[in-house]
């Protein structure tokens, strides 16, 4: 029988409204004809619903206690069971919560170990850019003294088309042969 079933069984075992208010037990002292005993009775009306011997004072004290006592102590039962279904999807949540965060922290590990491995690949081939970086600035170095060489060269050419140009005959009055 699951704790549910249980509960639900002490709740209808009680009373209830019938005689509510206070139960109280007596000791009622025995005669010649009558033998001592113990009585539950309701205190408001003055009824009494349960006799027993003289010896089942606890059992009695037991009965007008358990009156009071078990609505109490089903509410506490029924509160304490939502307070843990609460608890329960909390500890879940926080667990699938958990277990999300460590998924994403191997994602993000799986990550980085792969971007370390392009890095690394790319940082070899930088290494090597880098050691023929001396190889570049020569080659940069050669090329802007050849820049240098030719633009010279042509600055030479220029001059001597211009020479070239100055010393050209021309077609005007001050030379022989030409009509006036």
């Amino acid at each position: 029988m699951d704790a549910d079933t249980r509960l639900a069984e002490i709740a209808e075992s009680h009373p209830g409204d019938w005689y509510s208010g206070e139960w109280r037990t007596e000791y009622i002292e025995g005669t010649a004809d009558e033998l001592s005993c113990y009585v539950v009775k309701h205190q408001e009306s003055g009824t009494i619903l349960a006799e027993l011997p003289d010896w089942a004072g606890p059992i009695a004290l037991f009965i007008a206690d358990a009156h009071d006592a078990v609505p109490e102590l089903v509410a506490e039962v029924r509160s304490l069971d939502a307070e843990t279904s609460k608890l329960a999807n909390v500890i879940a949540g926080t667990g699938l919560a958990l277990y999300e965060e460590e998924r994403d922290l191997a994602r993000m590990r799986l990550a980085w170990q792969s971007a370390r491995r392009r890095a690394q690949g790319l940082g070899e081939g930088l290494l090597r850019e880098v050691g023929n970086r001396d190889s570049w600035i020569t080659w940069a170095k050669a090329a802007q003294a050849e820049v240098v060489r030719l633009q010279s060269t042509l600055a030479e050419r220029d001059e001597q088309i211009a020479g070239l140009l100055a010393d050209e005959p021309t077609l005007d009055d001050d030379q022989p042969g030409v009509p006036a």
